[in-house]
């Protein structure tokens, strides 16, 4: 029994010696050696600065397209980025100039094809109409008041009688459209 007894001696010391290094190494960790567990600091006031740094992705909630009837170059416009509009109200305004050059490229198209007409009309009329027009309207470049106010019959109309007064209302129409652009 004397062995028995040695043998547990040994185990109970090797036990106690195993739980108070145990201890001992938990202690040592917890409590940093040299550096106190509490720090003291003073309030004051102050700014305090913290920066988020972040990434995402931002989508649009709100979008509509906008489309117009005529194409031109916009002058001004009349919305600004936020505001709420309504089915008609108005977006943007156009340069007027080009626009009434088109207008009256137009009208002269229209003018030419009644002459045109006319004259396939008429065949015992004298003369014939020939429509030779250049440019598309649209370049601004035209002569402001060349008032020709008799109505004979020019070199190359043919016989078509041109009226003074829708001449000078057109020949002003064509200034005030090159002055706007």
């Amino acid at each position: 029994m004397a062995i028995n007894r040695r043998l547990r001696a040994v185990i109970i010391a090797g036990s106690a010696l195993a739980v108070v290094a145990a201890v001992g190494i938990g202690v040592a960790v917890a409590s940093p050696s040299g550096r106190p567990r509490f720090v003291t600091a003073s309030a004051m006031i102050g700014d305090v600065t913290q920066i988020y740094t972040t990434s995402g992705t931002i989508t649009r909630t709100n979008t509509a397209a906008a489309s117009f009837a005529v194409d031109g170059t916009v002058s001004s416009v009349k919305v600004a980025v936020g505001d709420t509009v309504d089915a008609g109200d108005v977006l943007a305004v156009l340069k007027k100039g080009p626009l009434q050059l088109a207008v009256l490229d137009a009208e002269t198209s229209v003018a030419e094809a009644k002459a045109t007409l006319y004259a396939a009309e008429h065949p015992s009329s004298s003369g014939t109409v020939s429509g030779s027009r250049s440019g598309s309207g649209s370049s601004g470049s035209g002569s402001s008041g060349s008032g020709s106010s008799g109505s004979g019959s020019g070199a190359g109309t043919g016989g078509v009688t041109v009226d003074p007064a829708v001449l000078l209302k057109v020949t002003n129409q064509l200034a005030a459209a090159v002055a706007d652009e």
